[in-house]
């Protein structure tokens, strides 16, 4: 796969990128100096260097001009970089179907780019609806109680808005399942801050470039959504904490059940 394309951006983690970069340039560079230089003769037009005129006994004096300019890589670019680095390198694995050869291929520590389809948890896709609906229930509830926005209600929507936050402790959850082949899928979790779009946006064929982590074994499977690793970094007692961990077991309408053929990666960028 030509590696020069344009790209559109949806995710992309600048700190994984710049910590690749240094790993493969052993330094990196933020920004550079363009040094442009010229000479002026007093004895003419400029870019010229007077030579001592034979017969004449006469010597032309020049000066120099410098100029500097500032330039900076930007993301895009710095990500353009690793990329054809990592190309020449052999050390990109493309796939935009899957099969079960090309899955035995797929190791840890793997740089791959797949194409995929993106889908949130059901929780995340849940909390989001719970949070879009916040304002507008408080607004609601102001000026008159309904079946729909009731105390009941209002507290599910902020117990929903609440699971969300604990939930993306350790990134927004979603499952990437291949085009062709839906039954292989790869587990990945963003950071918030890098998300160049909304999630709604995520639509449609994405090419996701990322870092396999770990595949799952033959029978393994893993909840999409787990909100006990938050809770146990809560300061609480182990009562409180036993107690919370089996009020907060997720109804089965909101869990994300992944089995294997399936691998946990960490996505450096997602773009279309």
């Amino acid at each position: 796969m030509k590696s020069s394309i344009l790209r559109n951006f949806l995710y992309l983690n600048n700190q994984l990128l710049d910590d690749f970069l240094s790993a493969l340039d052993g330094e990196l560079y933020e920004e550079g100096t363009v040094v442009e230089k010229s000479q002026r003769s007093s004895e003419g037009g400029g870019g010229v260097d007077l030579q001592l005129v034979k017969g004449g006994g006469k010597r032309g004096s020049s000066s120099g001009i410098e100029t500097t300019k500032k330039v900076s890589l930007n993301y895009a670019g710095k990500f353009q970089r690793l990329y054809e680095k990592l190309d020449e390198m052999n050390e990109i694995q493309y796939y935009e179907s899957m099969t079960l050869e090309k899955w035995n291929n797929i190791g840890r520590n793997k740089i791959i780019d797949c194409l995929v389809k993106i889908n949130f948890s059901k929780l995340e896709s849940m909390s989001e609806i719970a949070e879009q609906m916040a304002p507008l229930a408080q607004f609601a509830k102001q000026f008159a109680e309904s079946a729909i926005f009731n105390d009941k209600s209002m507290e599910a929507i902020e117990g929903f808005k609440e699971l969300g936050k604990l939930n993306r402790k350790n990134g927004v959850p979603c499952i990437c399942s291949f085009i062709n082949d839906p039954e292989y899928k790869l587990i990945s979790y963003l950071n918030p801050i890098f998300l160049k779009v909304p999630k709604d946006q995520m639509i449609g064929e994405l090419n996701i470039f990322c870092k396999v982590q770990r595949k799952l074994a033959d029978g393994e499977k893993i909840e999409l959504s787990n909100i006990i690793p938050p809770i146990n970094g809560l300061k609480l007692n182990r009562e409180q904490k036993r107690k919370l961990i089996k009020g907060s077991k997720l109804p089965s309408e909101f869990q994300d059940t992944i089995k294997s053929p399936a691998a946990v990666v960490i996505p450096v960028a997602i773009y279309s």
